[in-house]
């Protein structure tokens, strides 16, 4: 099977997500695949402009004239950059014509067969459906794209990605759905819709179940630990539930660790890391995770929920069940199958006693939560998807649902 994957992140991004590990294990399951990085944007002109992506030394080098390498089995392709994504109607076309052809000359490079399928990851991948043919469209849906703050926040914007987003749903032979809030809504558009729910890299993160050092830096923090990890932003963490468990029950010990907004901006944070319980680590790089949360006692999923987190299904849900500890969740739309398995805190006020009782009683149910992460791995992913692909190419899809 042949595959062009047009990704929404670079090939080389510190955390990977569903673009990069789906594309690494479609190669690895003997498939040609060829990922497309972003291109079109200030941002990346600016990444040529100073011909390097990163800082310092080891930043990656850029061609103007546009590369393609070879990563884990997968061809990569960094397409030529040229700043029209939204620029007048022609010059756009132009555009996306030039990356259409970049993508033909690599799909020739690699033996692309004449039925290729084309899985995409941004709304506007719908563009290139006016240049290129492939004989399978699946549109992989992760994320309600528009409602993100960085995009509702610019009114035109968002109507351009929502009618992007819609036309792509309609042209494509066949959506997935990452969560089941978007699969509801993606199958009243495209009734060949299919919910493959979000993983978690199940190895990686099973490590916590055997016996670990513990780092330095929560050395000193007294036990019993409980703690989140990930992004710190504001429109996705529920800083007055974090602020209620920290106050209500002073004898936890409240450990955060993940990257945060510029230094001061983030007056949530601010105010929560002057309590005395709370313990603000920083970004923690992502092969020593399994120490730090060994080394804690209880993990927590605090999403404040609004209309982008409606259709968030984390990844973290996954990653954490893998590594055995008790977890409690804000009660998200797409975790309300998994009832039963973990609480939910609905509101500020409940979030000490959900912690306090599954500190207490979470090991119950320790081994029902390691059977289901292992059942919910990117090789499980992958596979469906493959799965998917191959029955729509040869005429046979499966049902969807």
């Amino acid at each position: 099977m042949d595959v062009v994957v047009f990704a929404s992140a670079y090939w080389d991004e510190p955390l990977w997500t569903n673009k990069q590990h789906i594309a690494v294990r479609l190669a690895g399951r003997g498939h040609r695949v060829l990922y497309v990085e972003p291109g079109f944007s200030r941002f990346v002109l600016r990444e040529r402009l100073t011909g390097h992506r990163g800082e310092g030394p080891g930043g990656v080098p850029l061609s103007w004239c546009g590369s393609t390498r070879t990563e884990s089995g997968v061809q990569v392709l960094s397409p030529l950059c040229l700043p029209l994504r939204r620029g007048p109607g022609p010059l756009l076309s132009v555009a996306w014509r030039i990356l259409a052809g970049w993508i033909e000359r690599s799909m020739r490079g690699l033996a692309f067969g004449p039925s290729w399928a084309y899985v995409v990851y941004y709304p506007e991948g719908v563009r290139l459906l006016s240049h290129l043919r492939p004989a399978v469209t699946l549109y992989d849906c992760v994320d309600d794209i528009a409602s993100q703050p960085h995009i509702a926040s610019r009114p035109r914007l968002a109507a351009a990605v929502r009618r992007a987003e819609a036309l792509l749903v309609a042209r494509a032979s066949c959506v997935t759905a990452t969560s089941r809030p978007l699969w509801e809504r993606r199958r009243l558009e495209n009734p060949c819709s299919y919910y493959v729910p979000n993983v978690g890299e199940y190895a990686h993160f099973a490590r916590v179940q055997e016996p670990l050092a513990e780092p330095q830096e929560l050395a000193a923090i007294p036990r019993p630990r409980v703690g989140f990890v990930g992004a710190l932003d504001p429109y996705k963490v529920d800083y007055a539930s974090l602020s209620a468990l920290a106050t209500q029950a002073p004898e936890l010990s409240l450990v955060l660790a993940g990257p945060a907004e510029t230094a001061g901006s983030n007056a949530e944070l601010s105010r929560l890391a002057l309590l005395p319980n709370v313990h603000v680590l920083g970004q923690w790089p992502y092969r020593q995770l399994p120490e730090l949360l060994s080394s804690l006692d209880c993990l927590l999923l605090p999403y404040r929920l609004s209309e982008h987190t409606r259709f968030v299904f984390p990844l973290k849900f996954f990653e954490f069940l893998a590594t055995g500890k008790p977890v409690v969740s804000a009660p998200l739309e797409s975790l309300e199958e998994f009832e039963g398995l973990i609480p939910f805190a609905g509101s500020p006020d409940r979030w000490p006693a959900a912690v306090r009782q599954e500190l207490r009683e979470g090991g119950a149910r320790r081994e029902a939560r390691l059977a289901l992460a292992r059942q919910s791995t990117w090789d499980h992913r992958a596979a469906r998807i493959e799965e998917i692909l191959a029955g729509h190419l040869a005429g046979s899809p499966p049902p969807p649902g």
